[in-house]
C-alpha cells in the first residue's frame, strides 16, 4: 500500500489540473469561444491527480483540489491569452501582456471567463467530493 500524504496529493492535483486545462485551451483557440463547462474537466482532472499520486482523502483534500482547480483555470485562461498575442504576430512578453491588461474590456472578459469556469468547476466537482473526508 502506498503511503498517502498531502505533498504528493498537491502535486498530483496541480498536474491533473494543468492536463485538464488542455481541452479548455484547444477549444478556446480553435473556436474563439469560451466554453465554461470545460472548467468541470479541469476539476475532475485535479481530483483524479490528487488521488492518483496518493493524496490524503480528508476534508483538507477538498480545499487542496479546489485551489488546484482555480490555479489551473487561471493558467488555462492566461495561456490562451498569451497564445492569442502570439497569433496576432506580437512577441509574448511581460510588456505586451501588461499593455493588453490596460484595456478594461480585456480584463473584464478575462475575469468573467475565470469566474464562470471556476464556478462550473466547483459546482461540478462538489458531487465528486462525497467520498472525501468521511
Amino acid at each position: 500500500m502506498q503511503n498517502k500524504n498531502y505533498g504528493l496529493g498537491i502535486l498530483g492535483a496541480l498536474i491533473g489540473g494543468v492536463v485538464g486545462s488542455i481541452p479548455w485551451i484547444i477549444v478556446a483557440l480553435t473556436t474563439n469561444f469560451f466554453i465554461g463547462w470545460l472548467g468541470f474537466v479541469i476539476g475532475i482532472c485535479a481530483l483524479y491527480g490528487y488521488k492518483k499520486l496518493g493524496g490524503i482523502e480528508d476534508n483538507y483534500a477538498k480545499w487542496i483540489i479546489l485551489f488546484a482547480t482555480l490555479i489551473s483555470v487561471v493558467f488555462a485562461q492566461f495561456f490562451t491569452l498569451c497564445f492569442e498575442i502570439y497569433q496576432l504576430g506580437y512577441e509574448v512578453s511581460l510588456d505586451n501582456i501588461t499593455l493588453i491588461f490596460q484595456d478594461g474590456e480585456v480584463v473584464k472578459s478575462f475575469l468573467i471567463n475565470i469566474g464562470i469556469g471556476s464556478l462550473i468547476a466547483f459546482f461540478g466537482i462538489k458531487s465528486l467530493f462525497d467520498g472525501l473526508g468521511k
